[in-house]
């Protein structure tokens, strides 16, 4: 028996990242009782994905060694998954769908697969090294205060059916440290917030999904206490400028100021392949929001109550977080 191609550590560890990465779809109960370089090590999966996905609920203890990872393995992973999204698709009218930050590794994992298949538009798997330097920059913006809100879709029909991932949308504040802000000197104390990345599954697109990340963006704002929220939007993705304008997102012409943040951003060519867009947020009096609460969230649509209830953000905040200026940037 040929022997197999000796393979360093380093290797090793991101052949079991890929394998764990590959198994996120079925199994969103992930226990490494070994996870170190040159150890096997043995994962137990919980799969509680049931008969409205075609896929009887399993629990399975396996014993996986790094190096036995192979391309067709992958592909009947990603198959599967697939098709779990699809069939999920066709009962769109029985969906609960659920908006929630990401708090979990596996599913800051499957918004990585997400993005990459909504911006690169491809079906090709990432690499190894591709996967690893995204979760290092997801981890690098979260250390910053970055907050990651995914929208997750479950069968009403199959009680014991997993929930999947449709949609996310990222906000952070660190963008404006420093004095770096699209505006001028007089709003400079302002808090704000910066969105990006903001994705939907095609299968779901033209549900009301992006609007209701959008809303709850809002939601977060308002706790903030931030006066706007801004964000940039390819020129030539019409879909998603329109997206932005009717929820009340205004786009504007470039300024030096607003050139000067895109750089910063590492977007240096944004006045002529980004437009950017704000939002002003209204707060209103604690006696009005309360009164809004006792009439009942159903009167105000499922969507504010995805923005009701997120948890404090405290990892968001900043010293001049309630410093608000309600109007207008004087740039604008």
């Amino acid at each position: 028996m040929p022997r197999r191609p000796h393979r360093s550590a380093g290797q090793r560890l991101l052949s079991m990242t890929t394998l764990l990465l590959l198994n996120n779809a079925l199994c969103p109960q992930i226990c490494c009782e070994a996870f170190q370089p040159g150890h096997s090590a043995v994962v137990t999966q919980t799969s509680t994905t049931t008969r409205g996905f075609g896929v009887a609920t399993a629990t399975f203890r396996v014993k996986v060694h790094a190096h036995h990872t192979n391309a067709a393995e992958a592909s009947r992973f990603r198959d599967v998954k697939e098709q779990q999204i699809q069939r999920l698709r066709l009962r769109s009218p029985f969906l609960c769908v659920n908006i929630k930050p990401a708090s979990r590794l596996e599913e800051l994992l499957a918004v990585i697969e997400l993005r990459a298949k909504v911006f690169a538009n491809t079906l090709e798997p990432l690499s190894v090294k591709s996967r690893l330097r995204r979760i290092k920059h997801i981890l690098d913006r979260r250390a910053k205060g970055s907050l990651i809100l995914i929208a997750t879709a479950r069968d009403l029909m199959s009680p014991f059916s997993d929930e999947v991932i449709i949609g996310s949308i990222e906000c952070s504040t660190h963008e404006f440290d420093n004095g770096a802000s699209p505006f001028l000197r007089d709003s400079a104390d302002v808090c704000k917030l910066y969105v990006t990345e903001l994705c939907v599954r095609d299968a779901f697109r033209g549900k009301g999904v992006a609007t209701a990340l959008l809303k709850a963006v809002d939601g977060i704002a308002d706790s903030l206490g931030a006066a706007y929220v801004c964000l940039f939007c390819e020129r030539l993705n019409l879909a998603a400028s329109r997206l932005y304008i009717s929820s009340n997102y205004h786009e504007v012409g470039h300024s030096p100021s607003v050139n000067k943040f895109a750089g910063a951003l590492g977007l240096p060519t944004a006045a002529k392949a980004y437009g950017f867009f704000y939002k002003q947020i209204s707060h209103p009096t604690t006696d009005h929001a309360e009164a809004e609460l006792s009439r009942g969230i159903a009167e105000k649509g499922p969507v504010h109550s995805w923005a009701l209830s997120i948890p404090s953000l405290s990892a968001l905040r900043r010293p001049h977080s309630h410093a608000c200026q309600i109007g207008p940037p004087s740039s604008l």
